[in-house]
């Protein structure tokens, strides 16, 4: 069974590229995971038990403990990862997939415990990221708008974050196993209108077969309009567009943006409003 991750900066259409590659027959890829929560289970259960072995030990042969909490932490947090790709996995699936935006600041971690699995990065542009996630903002935390919730704030701290998202992201592009193993796909062309073409790639990249029917059936099955509307009540997919930004963001947090993120802005082909 082959074993992929997807991942992005928050907002940038990670659950939309899950729902693609979850639609193919053969790929198993559940929705959102959050690693992060794992990683520090594992690490608040390690010295716990080691105290409860090392008692143990005191109390009968006193041979002294095998405990290394690196390695229990790498071993149980691979038994994770796999029993999340695993559950509810159909008989047909070749792939296995799980997608955290959190990955993304872990990526050489994640490549050393899983050396085989291939990576899939979606990027989007951080003005409209800021946009996004403020309306989400505004939408899940009640408190938000009460503790200076304004779109001003929002913007002002992707930027820096979204730099140092992509660059973590290019350190790993630059790596062996990101030159063999890493595919960087944009936002724009999974909903523009190459998108069939942009596709064909990412399954291409992960060597799940398919063709032009069954792309054009996951894409038709999962097109913008149809996520919507079916998120309507929680507003989780709210537009899908990617100049929603030029309206509603000042000039200033425009600028904000820029400044923070200019160098991986220009990596990725994103031109600046801002001179």
């Amino acid at each position: 069974m082959k074993k992929f991750f997807v991942f992005g900066y928050n907002k940038s259409g990670t659950t939309f590229l899950q729902k693609l590659l979850d639609a193919h027959p053969k790929v198993n890829c559940p929705p959102e995971h959050h690693l992060n929560s794992v990683i520090s289970v594992i690490r608040s259960f390690c010295p716990q038990y080691k105290a409860v072995i090392e008692s143990f030990d005191q109390n009968t042969g006193r041979q002294g403990i095998r405990f290394d909490e690196n390695f229990v932490l790498h071993h149980a947090f691979r038994g994770f990862v796999e029993a999340f790709m695993f559950c509810e996995a159909h008989k047909e699936a070749t792939h296995v997939g799980l997608n955290d935006n959190s990955m993304g600041l872990h990526l050489e971690f994640i490549d050393a415990i899983f050396p085989s699995a291939k990576f899939i990065a979606i990027v989007r542009d951080p003005r409209e990221i800021a946009v996004s996630l403020f309306h989400h903002k505004m939408r899940t935390e009640r408190v938000f708008p009460a503790k200076n919730g304004t779109l001003s704030v929002v913007a002002r701290a992707v930027g820096p974050a979204w730099a140092n998202h992509m660059q973590k992201l290019r350190n790993f592009e630059q790596t062996p196993s990101g030159r063999e193993k890493l595919y960087i796909t944009y936002y724009r062309d999974l909903i523009g209108g190459d998108r069939q073409t942009e596709l064909h790639r990412i399954f291409a990249h992960l060597d799940v077969p398919v063709d032009e029917k069954l792309v054009g059936q996951i894409l038709a099955q999962n097109s913008f309009a149809q996520a919507t509307k079916k998120h309507q009540r929680n507003g989780f997919l709210r537009s899908g567009r990617t100049d929603s930004w030029v309206n509603e963001l000042v000039p200033e947090d425009v600028a904000a943006i820029e400044s923070a993120a200019a160098d991986s802005m220009l990596h990725f082909g994103y031109e600046f409003h801002q001179e």
